[in-house]
């Protein structure tokens, strides 16, 4: 065992783990960022779609660098690494109110992703491995999953009753900062999980890349993760805050019915590894799409609280969709040494398709009646699983029964 490492290195970092990702990622000016941007601060819609564009132009440029520094120097500089600049990012949207302020946090935040993004995962995935665990990750992914989506909840909820002044939500950004703080202590607390050998940059980077390509089902699984990926970003980034405007729901109640929607996902995210094994592999991740598909088609003529409620089936993909991609690729990548930059290309390959997606959602928005935007997001979203059709399947790979 590394000396790095401690016995059940496993029982603590999966402790650890839930809390980082459920503070890391308790994003509580979500539900008003379209608003906040554009309303609060005078940013068009275009602009604003620009701002995403960079945000996911700077997460892709630096997901694969990100993935190596994580595998190369550790898992737990790397988490740690994130929280800051997820921090400075949230604290320097308080001060910004022009373009060039908004796109220096959008650079924060897409560096702080990037970092995350990954290393969360495969420190997780290697500690269990190290006490022998391994076949337990989607259940523990499930509760990590699930605790980021159930303290979000809670988060939003009191954001609307306690920290949104009218329609400024800008206390909510300072709410964020402050979960970002937490993240760093539980990072700082980790343990760096054994490994073999630490490999040289260069061989990370080339062995990640030859795995993707080569192993079966891999390349696959990554078009199919990105297309999920579109159809969930788009409608909780773009359209959540223009539909919940079109049904008449005022914006001091956007957290709410963020909350409502990512119970819907803590449940979801808790029990996906029993889903899956009921269910079967192919039916989970043929369900996920089509009810995402579902949801857009149905949502634009919905009353208000119905619309929530559709909006409810992206919080529980958005619940399950990781936690499904991430157990397989995980059984796919053949080792610890390039486990953090493999994830990472599963990351880059969804940012990519979402960061080219965005302007043309954000354009669709101010030029199309929002239904036709939001059909439009559905055949945009439906070309990664026509790519699906020309790439090889993996082996079966067998999905963990933990939970």
């Amino acid at each position: 065992m590394s000396p790095e490492a401690s016995p059940g290195i496993s029982r603590r970092n999966a402790r650890l783990a839930i809390a980082y990702r459920a503070s890391s990622r308790a994003v509580l000016f979500a539900p008003y960022l379209y608003h906040f941007v554009t309303q609060t601060r005078g940013l068009s819609t275009l602009e604003f779609g620009l701002l995403q564009s960079l945000y996911y132009f700077v997460a892709v440029s630096l997901e694969v660098p990100s993935g190596v520094v994580a595998d190369r120097f550790g898992r737990k500089r790397t988490l740690v690494l994130g929280a800051v600049l997820a921090m400075a990012g949230s604290l320097l949207r308080i001060v910004a109110f022009d373009f060039f302020v908004f796109a220096c946090a959008e650079v924060l935040f897409a560096t702080a992703l990037a970092l995350v993004s990954g290393a969360d995962s495969a420190i997780l995935y290697d500690s269990l491995d190290a006490d022998g665990r391994a076949s337990e990750y989607a259940h523990y992914e499930g509760l990590v999953q699930s605790s980021w989506l159930a303290v979000t909840a809670v988060g939003m909820t009191l954001t609307d009753l306690f920290l949104v002044r009218g329609d400024d939500p800008t206390l909510a950004f300072a709410a964020t900062a402050a979960m970002s703080a937490i993240a760093v202590v539980c990072g700082l607390a980790m343990k760096e999980p054994p490994m073999k050998e630490r490999l040289g940059v260069r061989e990370i980077t080339a062995g990640a890349l030859r795995d993707v390509v080569r192993i079966p089902g891999i390349l696959r699984l990554l078009a199919y993760s990105a297309g999920v990926f579109v159809l969930l970003r788009a409608a909780i980034i773009l359209f959540f805050n223009p539909t919940l405007a079109d049904k008449g729901v005022p914006v001091s109640f956007y957290g709410t019915a963020l909350a409502i929607v990512n119970v819907a996902g803590a449940v979801v995210a808790w029990r996906s590894a029993w889903l899956m094994d009921r269910m079967g592999e192919r039916a989970f991740f043929f369900l996920m799409p089509a009810a995402l598909v579902v949801m857009y088609v149905l949502i634009v003529p919905a009353s208000a609280p119905f619309a929530i409620a559709l909006f409810c089936i992206q919080g529980a993909v958005l619940g399950a969709y990781p936690i499904a991609v991430r157990t397989q690729l995980n059984h796919l990548v053949p080792g610890a040494e390039r486990r953090a930059t493999t994830l990472s290309v599963e990351s880059l390959a969804c940012r990519m398709a979402y960061g080219t997606a965005v302007v043309v959602c954000a354009w669709t928005i101010d030029v199309l009646p929002l239904y036709t935007a939001l059909l439009s997001v559905v055949v945009i979203g439906g070309i990664p699983f026509l790519a699906m059709l020309f790439l090889p399947r993996a082996a079966k790979v067998e999905m963990s029964k933990g939970g």
